[in-house]
């Protein structure tokens, strides 16, 4: 593989100061840290291998990165025990905790063993199409962290962002996701919103490409409208509006749009509180279909 090759893989390093190595025609994963060279410049110091990158699907991490990413959350690995006590890796004859008599890790034995299966994989298996298309344009990892996210709220209703992570540990998608690495705290969600907002340009790619599927098969976009209540006093966006005698508060308008064939959604937009209604539904969807498809900013 040639630097060109190289440089596109990066795009898959799922943290700063990591650096890919070639391994017998396999793409490598390792941290390093700055290390300040005798002649006074500054070089890199390797540290631990976290994983590895396969082109098409992203970072694949290895077991030591998925034990260690949320050391912060974690009780602790035994090899981290056995790192602080000095033994490198083989356990001191007194057993604090990190294993147990029969050889078995306190991680291991705290393990979540008994998960929620039915409405997880029935909303997983109708929605397949969906991940789908997200792997077409988002890394392995973040793609399924988008659609995992969103499967809990279709099967859980609308939660807080702290209620996330244990719903989803308790889930089989924490089962069928477990090689992937991603987070599901309210850090990581957090940090995935604010990439989606801020980097946008792969979201405007998947749902341009839906835009245009449905436009080639001249099918009917359906839809759906929403007024959400905002008590914020710092969304620019939450004004009084028509639903303010029951709402009894500010609202911004929620906009979906579906394809109405194949119940696909399409799109998604924040407008004004003040700002929505049947007229600028339409002249909305309108504005889909021209300039040959294209979304509007």
């Amino acid at each position: 593989m040639n630097a060109t090759d190289i440089a596109t893989l990066r795009q898959y390093l799922p943290e700063k100061s990591t650096e890919i190595k070639v391994i017998n025609g396999y793409y490598y994963v390792y941290r390093y840290t700055s290390k300040k060279l005798e002649s006074g410049r500054w070089g890199k110091s390797s540290g631990k291998c976290i994983g590895k990158i396969v082109s098409g699907k992203g970072f694949i991490p290895n077991k030591y990165y998925l034990e260690n990413r949320d050391a912060s959350q974690s009780v602790g690995t035994v090899n981290e025990e056995a790192e602080r006590n000095g033994t490198d890796g083989k356990c001191r004859s007194e057993n604090k905790g990190g294993e147990s008599r029969h050889g078995t890790s306190a991680a291991s034995l705290d393990e979540i063993t008994i998960l929620e299966y039915g409405q997880y994989a029935m909303v997983y298996k109708l929605a397949a199409p969906v991940l789908s298309r997200l792997e077409q344009h988002f890394k392995a990892d973040t793609a399924s962290q988008i659609f995992s996210y969103a499967v809990i709220l279709c099967v859980n209703g609308c939660i807080h962002m702290d209620q996330v992570k244990p719903l989803y540990q308790q889930s089989w998608l924490s089962l069928i996701n477990k090689k992937l690495g991603f987070g599901m705290g309210p850090t990581a969600l957090g940090s995935l919103l604010n990439n989606l907002a801020m980097r946008s340009n792969r979201v405007r790619n998947f749902e341009q490409a839906a835009i245009d599927d449905c436009a080639k098969g001249k099918a009917k976009i359906a839809l759906d409208g929403h007024a959400i209540r905002s008590c914020s006093d710092y969304n620019d966006m939450a004004e009084s509006g028509y639903k303010y005698n029951r709402l009894q508060a500010d609202q911004v308008n929620l906009l979906m749009g579906y394809d109405a064939e194949l119940g696909f959604p399409l799109f998604s937009r924040v407008f004004r509180g003040v700002s929505f209604g049947c007229f600028y539904s339409r002249r909305y969807c309108k504005s889909l279909y021209s300039q040959e498809h294209s979304l509007p900013h």
